[in-house]
């Protein structure tokens, strides 16, 4: 019983911080960034939020981050990508990295891209929990001229919300515990191996 108790108070904890993320968008955002997931389900609400903004202005762009796979094998993001053209926008505001594979690269690779088509602001997508950790890693970055801002995809259930927050707290107990370089060749050699739940 007090298992229990501990594991609720703890999912509790978890869903309270990633409630922060109610959309908080720069409108119209240069680009909104959608980061990659290989759980089906939600990265279709992630690109959905992503395509009702540039759909009501909210982003001029559509830029989709990680899903890294081996050298010959169309990326997470880059299957993404054709899925958002395929739902009506035009390949010429759709972008996609090839190389990020968590949520670390992924920021990366989002800021790199922006500074390389000078985008002044951008607009992170993801499920509210992640989004608090992008966040977070967002502040260790140099990246005061570009303005981030956020918008939540729909959790499907509660059961999403338990499963999401217990995924949450498995990634910051790994990061108690590993050094970011083994954080990194963890979720590079997962990559590698197929497709995951990794983020």
């Amino acid at each position: 019983m007090a298992a229990l108790v501990f594991d609720l108070a703890m999912t509790a904890f978890v869903w309270s911080g990633g409630e922060f993320a109610r959309e908080d968008a720069p409108a119209p955002a240069d680009a909104a960034i959608v980061y990659y997931t290989d759980d089906a389900s939600a990265l279709s609400r992630r690109l959905d939020t992503a395509i009702r903004l540039y759909r009501n202005a909210g982003a001029r762009r559509l830029c989709i981050v990680g899903g890294f796979r081996l050298e010959g094998v169309a990326t997470g993001a880059e299957v993404a990508a054709a899925k958002v053209v395929a739902a009506g926008l035009p390949w010429s505001d759709v972008y996609f990295d090839r190389r990020s594979f968590d949520t670390g690269s992924n920021i990366n690779a989002a800021l790199d891209l922006a500074r390389a088509n000078g985008w002044r602001s951008i607009v992170h997508i993801s499920d509210g929990m992640h989004l608090k950790r992008i966040r977070e890693q967002l502040a260790e970055h140099e990246a005061a001229s570009i303005i981030s801002g956020y918008a939540p995809a729909p959790y499907a259930s509660l059961a999403d919300i338990w499963v999401r927050a217990h995924y949450e707290m498995a990634t910051r107990l790994l990061a108690l515990v590993l050094s970011d370089e083994e954080l990194q060749d963890f979720a590079r050699r997962a990559r590698v191996r197929g497709p995951s739940a990794h983020e």
